[in-house]
């Protein structure tokens, strides 16, 4: 499997966001299985760019990953922010900005900023790393 540049990530949740079909439970397109399969083959193709390889199988374990690491940092921040130890950071590293909407659940009563932030205590950059 190839390596995924943070580029390529942030273009390939940019494609994913561009299909609702595949993540918006509430649309219309969501219910239709036709649509699902042709973006699932449009992300594997966009895929099979930097792995020849890749099938739908892949894009599947991708989309679950990234699912799983931002519903991890974005706890991380959760937790930071309700103990205090966040403040803001001026290393311009946003991003999660990219992938909130998608990632993130709407009406659960959290809003969660994804500003750059430092945690005073480790002195670390939450998205930029050390400060």
């Amino acid at each position: 499997m190839a390596s995924w540049s943070k580029e390529f990530v942030l273009e390939f949740i940019e494609e994913f966001r561009g299909h609702p079909s595949i993540w918006k439970v509430k649309s219309k397109e969501y219910h239709n299985h036709e649509m699902k399969e042709s973006a699932y083959s449009i992300l594997t193709e966009k895929v099979k760019t930097i792995d020849p390889q890749a099938n739908k199988e892949n894009v599947l374990k991708k989309i679950n990953n990234l699912r799983s690491s931002f519903r991890k940092e974005r706890k991380k921040v959760l937790m930071a922010k309700k103990s205090g130890r966040l403040e803001d950071c001026d290393c311009g590293m946003q991003p999660a900005g990219l992938s909130a909407r998608v990632w993130g659940r709407k009406g659960r009563g959290q809003t969660v900023s994804f500003t750059c932030k430092v945690d005073r205590k480790a002195k670390l950059c939450v998205y930029g790393g050390p400060k």
